[in-house]
């Protein structure tokens, strides 16, 4: 069935329409519910919206109505961009504008409450459907299919457009590594505005498999009783998602409902808690997998076994898979690919999985190239390939880092961070604590004139322009801040004195 994701849903709904598809804190939809749902809003988009526009702003809570307004998108032929409830308002306003937008379809249920600052900008389905054709095009394949937003180092948020080729490249290689059944359920464990959860609506379009979308992705005993009441079968979401089932019984739990496979992304899966996983819960496979926004979602995928594990011992993380044929993955160094093994380089993605590019054609034109004549992406991760072909990732460049799966810019949480009134310098950087658990850590380095800062105060106001997931988890007041011979911020030397500083306090 290689069509569009529309042509699927059309198809499911027509052989299946009550059968439940979507399920979320409040409500369930069968296919039908699904798309008369759908065709509420691509009303709503026709009327409230101009022609051609670059993509419909989706305001996203934790709704299936977020998926029902994504169909709808998909009904009218327009590309759409999911924006989180929970970030900043100024935020949104800022992805507004790089969509050249003034107002917003709230997709949000009626338990869900609206940011305040958003209201007038705003726009709601119908109720009733005055007209509908039902004749819907399906001319999607060089067409973008999404925009998503993530931080870019201007320190401001930049949308990353994908076709419906990429998306469809996408499901089609997936299906190479995961068997789905006519059983299988998938637990959304992301918010919709990241690309994981892109893997989860177009699975669910394309092969018909339900979604259980959990509403408290940081309650693990919440998402225990989920995943047992709805007989969920597989999981993708990021390794600290899953490590916080850890610390108490309920990965014994877990391990004996229907849940048969966890796909972890987004950051490293420390190899201690994957063992942990099998130890604790054997039925369940672990998957370890690598990609980005711009390269359609995930590149590769490896299934962790017990081997796997005994036989990487001395490597520093887990393998994320292997070559494949629909995803070519090259090591690149000095515009050579390098063939030797376990030589670092960086990855380079190639062909169908490369996306359109960032809304900024300068941007664009700074990441995406063509290498042997095929469209490429230049993904600033860097990693090598062992004797048997798998890759391992050993870091990220610059001071683009990932944290709870999260891609954050260092320099943007040091702009918002230098804003403060008190503030003179800043320095950010990832501290690991026990676990291997990772924080955000800022080291800062105040005006003379002031001597002292509010640190309650100054996280409060960070979170009205940073989302939650970029607050820094500490704020560390120093003398001064170190700078490097090229008179730029040292953060190496930031993190070694406050890391001296409290080994000698403790």
């Amino acid at each position: 069935m290689n069509s569009s994701f529309l042509t699927c849903v059309l198809k499911h709904a027509k052989a299946r329409p009550n059968q439940v598809i979507i399920k979320d804190e409040w409500n369930s939809w069968t296919w039908c519910d699904l798309l008369k749902d759908a065709e509420r809003f691509a009303a709503s988009i026709k009327k409230n919206f101009t022609s051609n526009p670059v993509a419909i702003p989706i305001l996203a809570g934790r709704s299936g109505k977020v998926i029902s307004a994504i169909l709808g998108c998909m009904l009218t032929e327009n590309a759409f961009a999911p924006l989180p409830i929970k970030q900043p308002a100024i935020r949104t306003k800022i992805c507004l504008k790089k969509l050249g937008m003034n107002h917003i379809l709230s997709a949000l249920d009626d338990h869900e409450i609206y940011p305040e600052e958003l209201k007038s900008l705003l726009v709601f389905e119908f109720d009733k459907i005055t007209q509908t054709s039902r004749q819907y095009k399906q001319n999607f394949k060089n067409k973008a299919l999404y925009v998503l937003f993530t931080s870019g180092s201007t320190g401001e948020p930049k949308g990353v457009s994908c076709s419906h080729k990429n998306i469809m490249n996408t499901i089609l290689w997936s299906s190479d590594y995961l068997d789905w059944n006519k059983t299988d359920v998938m637990g959304c464990a992301t918010q919709f505005s990241f690309d994981i959860s892109m893997f989860d609506i177009f699975s669910m379009m394309y092969f018909g498999i339900p979604i259980i979308i959990f509403p408290d992705l940081s309650n693990p005993k919440d998402v225990l009783t989920r995943v047992i009441k709805n007989r969920v079968t597989s999981i993708f979401s990021t390794p600290a998602f899953f490590s916080q089932f850890l610390p108490s019984n309920l990965l014994e739990k877990i391990s004996n409902t229907k849940l048969r496979r966890i796909i972890a992304a987004g950051d490293f899966f420390p190899p201690k808690h994957v063992e942990e996983w099998q130890t604790r819960a054997p039925k369940i496979i672990v998957y370890n997998s690598w990609g980005l926004i711009e390269t359609s979602i995930i590149t590769t995928m490896c299934m962790i076994t017990k081997n796997i594990l005994k036989t990487i011992k001395h490597e520093k993380s887990l393998p994320i898979g292997q070559q494949n044929p629909r995803m070519p993955l090259v090591i690149v160094n000095e515009g050579k690919i390098i063939t030797k093994p376990r030589e670092i380089g960086e990855f380079w993605t190639l062909g169908d999985c490369v996306s359109i590019g960032y809304l900024d054609n300068e941007e664009t034109s700074k990441r995406y190239t063509i290498f042997n004549n095929l469209r490429a992406f230049r993904s600033g991760d860097f990693g090598y390939k062992d004797e048997n072909g798998n890759f391992f990732l050993v870091g990220r460049a610059d001071s683009r880092v990932k944290i709870a799966g999260y891609r954050i810019d260092l320099n943007e949480v040091e702009n918002a961070v230098n804003q403060l009134a008190e503030v003179y310098l800043t320095a950010a950087f990832v501290q690991t604590i026990k676990n291997e658990h990772k924080e955000l850590w800022v080291g800062i380095e105040l005006k003379k004139s002031t001597s002292d800062i509010d640190i309650f105060s100054a996280k409060k106001l960070l979170r009205k322009t940073l989302p939650q997931y970029m607050v820094p988890k500490r704020l560390f007041v120093m003398p001064e801040i170190p700078l490097n011979i090229n008179r730029k911020v040292d953060r190496l030397q930031v993190k070694q004195i406050i890391n001296e500083k409290l080994s000698k306090e403790y």
